[in-house]
């Protein structure tokens, strides 16, 4: 990058956070304010992360430097889909874009990896194991206490709950790989550079 000021951009991450304020300068990057402000150094990156979920009208997306030397750090936001432009939104994506153009000056061949970290993916794999066996015991016991009627009861729930464990549990499996390409070939593909 050039000499040039600091870029800075101001959104709320969610509607019951307060405004988060991210600042890119030259070789770093700043999130939060003067007082409690995380620095990242650009070169200290040796890996992102993306992660985007919809779940109704609500849209999470995570972008995480990852680092050897500092601690990650998670830039996210958790904003409902409208019709219009969502200004925090807005600010969020070109936050991200900006950071993402500047690791690329840095370190164009970074990987960038589409999907949870396995931290997080092996805690939903074992919570859908434990949503799964949960679906399938309780229908078990209710048998296994010889009244058919209670087990009317308790069959649908439990084979929703079943879908729902059986999918946290797949969807998260702790072997499978996650998609990873290099930070300038993603860029590309994504209209960023």
């Amino acid at each position: 990058m050039t000499n040039t000021a600091p870029k800075q951009w101001h959104f709320r991450p969610a509607p019951v956070r307060g405004e988060q304020t991210v600042t890119l300068d030259t070789d770093h990057v700043k999130f939060g304010t003067d007082k409690d402000a995380q620095t990242i150094k650009l070169a200290d990156v040796t890996g992102v992360r993306f992660v985007q979920t919809r779940l109704g009208d609500s849209d999470f997306r995570s972008l995480t430097l990852e680092s050897e030397t500092a601690r990650d750090w998670t830039l996210s936001i958790n904003a409902a889909r409208t019709a219009g432009e969502n200004p925090d939104t807005v600010a969020y994506e070109e936050a991200m874009g900006a950071i993402l153009v500047a690791l690329h000056a840095v370190s164009p061949d970074l990987p960038v990896t589409v999907g949870q970290s396995k931290r997080l993916q092996w805690v939903l794999f074992a919570g859908g194991l434990i949503t799964l066996a949960f679906a399938i015991g309780l229908p078990a016991a209710v048998m296994a206490d010889g009244r058919g009627e209670r087990l009317a009861a308790v069959i649908v729930p439990m084979s929703l709950l079943a879908v729902i464990g059986a999918a946290l549990t797949f969807a998260n499996w702790p072997g499978r790989k996650q998609p990873s390409r290099r930070l300038s070939s993603w860029l590309g593909s994504n209209d960023q550079s």
